[in-house]
């Protein structure tokens, strides 16, 4: 009877602790799905704001006291429509909450430069966030000063999360 209580306790402790490890199993698996979801969005994000992408780059090297394309805004604009969806959300907490900052910069730069800057007089194809035919750099207004400043020190946190969040992503992804 002794041998059979034995018997009966060792086949349950050996059965719960192989469903302990199945569970561990597919947590494992689910995590790497997950991972491997994350990297693939991660490499579109790099297609479209990696290092060299012609948004990186007019977000680290654009001075907004100069004039630039049309084209260029409308990159931002649509940038920011499309990787503020659910499908472009990271599942991995330290990358979405990296990628969420940086998004709220884009938005707030893009908002900013929507709401300060207009079509060139010259030529409607650049955007300036002032206007060289009415002003030059001598009697150039406080608030338009004001304006490029905020849009350029909006674009370098964005470059400096930016750099920060591909740091974060290769760590990640340099384990899988």
């Amino acid at each position: 009877m002794i041998g059979l209580a034995l018997l009966y306790s060792f086949l349950t402790f050996a059965l719960e602790q192989w469903s302990i490890k199945q569970v561990e199993m597919d947590n494992l698996s689910s995590s790497k799905k997950q991972l491997e979801r994350d990297k693939a969005l991660y490499d579109d994000w790099k297609k479209e704001f990696g290092s060299n992408t012609f948004l990186a780059d007019f977000i680290k090297n654009h001075h907004f006291g100069t004039t630039w394309n049309y084209e260029q805004s409308q990159r931002l604009d649509d940038f920011c429509n499309k990787w503020s969806t659910p499908e472009h959300r990271f599942l991995h907490d330290d990358l979405s909450s990296l990628i969420d900052e940086i998004l709220a910069e884009l938005k707030h730069l893009n908002l900013h430069l929507g709401a300060t800057s207009g079509p060139l007089k010259a030529n409607v194809n650049l955007q300036c966030i002032f206007d060289p035919s009415m002003h030059d750099e001598w009697n150039m207004p406080d608030h338009t000063k004001d304006a490029i400043d905020i849009a350029n020190s909006i674009s370098l946190a964005i470059a400096e999360k930016r750099e920060k969040f591909v740091e974060e992503a290769e760590m990640v992804f340099s384990k899988i």
